[in-house]
């Protein structure tokens, strides 16, 4: 998995608060062979981005002359929270079927492929198609709010392998999934008294269908539902917390959950442990958070040599 991310930090100070300004890069589709697939224009950023991705194989760039490359500007206040933030993402449409056909022998021999949000919901509904058709792996991760619920709108949800979205995102992903007429101030009130308890209740709509289940809690770090396939009883669910540990400081929220998911799912296509996974994915977010840089150069290997997080909790069903 192939990340190309840069941040343009600028200060100002609106009623003498400091409003700290990102510009992200991202990755339009992220596949677990070198180079990914995406889209760029074929000016300044397309350079840049080359630059940081040297010696990596860019046979799955696609240049366009049509629309500029996406960028993500990301608001955020005194704390490092993310307040809003605007972008230019029209760049994805050229990612539609016809590019994943022309690349459907790179995807197809991936160990596992890894689609976010950005995507339209035709594009996300054809992989997940064929990928499932050849028993591959697709990982699913949210974006935003608006986004988790696209592979949600058909019936092709059900073949995702997992999925890594945060408490906010779930909730959407739950009111589509099955709709509650009193779900959202219900789950609100839910939130603020347990938000661990509240994910495994929403999760466990999904858990029969999805494998694993990554809820990303904030500074409360991760939950994780894994549900074996070759049990129908919610009884064999295996729920674990991962806590967090506290950070002194923090730069920016801004990129530290895609460092967390990230760096678990290289742990896992290491063959690693869920404890080892987590404790790379927990490292790699700690790093996010004390940088400006969604995803900081400090980031490498060295997340897997991590220490377990303190006392992994295991969570029985409510």
């Amino acid at each position: 998995m192939l990340s190309t991310d840069s941040q343009l930090r600028r200060c100002c100070k609106p009623a003498l608060r400091e409003t700290r300004v990102k510009l992200t890069f991202p990755l339009c589709l992220r596949a677990s062979w070198a180079s990914g697939l995406r889209a760029l224009d074929s000016r300044l950023a397309f350079q840049h981005i080359t630059h940081k991705v040297q010696q990596k194989d860019m046979s799955g760039v696609e240049r366009t002359r049509h629309a500029a490359t996406a960028t993500y500007c990301t608001v955020l206040d005194q704390n490092g929270d993310c307040v809003f933030g605007v972008g230019d993402m029209a760049i994805h449409k050229e990612i539609d079927v016809k590019q994943i056909q022309r690349n459907e022998r790179h995807i197809l021999s991936a160990p596992m492929v890894i689609l976010d949000g950005n995507l339209s919901v035709d594009t996300i509904s054809y992989t997940l198609g064929m990928c499932h058709d050849r028993k591959i792996p697709v990982w699913y991760e949210t974006t935003d709010i608006r986004k988790a619920v696209k592979p949600f709108l058909s019936d092709s949800w059900q073949g995702l392998a997992g999925i890594s979205p945060n408490l906010a995102e779930l909730r959407a992903i739950c009111q589509v999934v099955a709709p509650s007429p009193d779900a959202e101030s219900f789950l609100t009130s839910r939130a603020k008294e347990d938000p661990i308890q509240e994910s495994i209740r929403l999760a466990m709509a999904l858990v029969p269908h999805i494998r694993v289940i990554l809820v990303t809690l904030g500074p409360l770090g991760a939950l994780l539902m894994e549900h074996s396939p070759s049990h129908q009883s919610t009884s064999q669910v295996n729920i674990v917390h991962y806590p967090a540990r506290k950070h002194a400081s923090v730069t920016s929220v801004s990129g530290a959950g895609d460092c967390l998911t990230g760096a678990m799912l290289c742990g896992m296509l290491r063959g690693l442990s869920w404890d080892h996974c987590l404790a790379a994915g927990l490292e790699a977010a700690q790093l996010s958070l004390a940088s400006s840089d969604t995803v900081p150069a400090t980031l490498g290997p060295d997340c897997f040599s991590a220490r377990i997080p303190m006392r992994p909790r295991r969570v029985s069903l409510p």
